[in-house]
């Protein structure tokens, strides 16, 4: 299953959740307003917390909010980017970040817990 089957960031619905959990997660936990305005160490930290939250929490409102921060994440950060050309460069950068932080499998796990959980599986 692709990420781009369950979550768009084009499709209107989707794209707001993704960035208000994104926002949210920055804003609550790292007293953050901008990805751009982050040093690297910084945006390094704060996916690393991500990741760390999901094994305190199990609830799939969680993990679904922490799903759509991180797909947000590797897409770019599309709302703070100025043009096309500027997504593309941020979610190259995002994405090897991402990969540094050893994101994608935890990724793929999370996609297959919420997959699950919205086909009526247990969770």
């Amino acid at each position: 299953m692709e990420a781009s089957e369950i979550y768009s960031a084009y499709e209107f619905e989707d794209f707001d959740k993704g960035r208000k959990s994104f926002e949210d997660l920055l804003i609550e936990d790292f007293g953050l307003t901008k990805w751009m305005n982050c040093i690297m160490d910084t945006r390094r930290q704060f996916v690393v917390s991500i990741i760390d939250s999901l094994e305190v929490h199990t609830s799939p409102y969680i993990t679904e909010a922490t799903l759509r921060c991180l797909l947000y994440i590797s897409q770019g950060v599309p709302s703070e980017c100025k043009n096309e050309l500027g997504d593309v460069k941020m979610a190259k950068l995002n994405n090897v970040l991402l990969k540094q932080c050893c994101v994608f499998p935890v990724l793929v796990q999370c996609l297959c817990r919420y997959t699950k959980h919205i086909s009526g599986q247990q969770w």
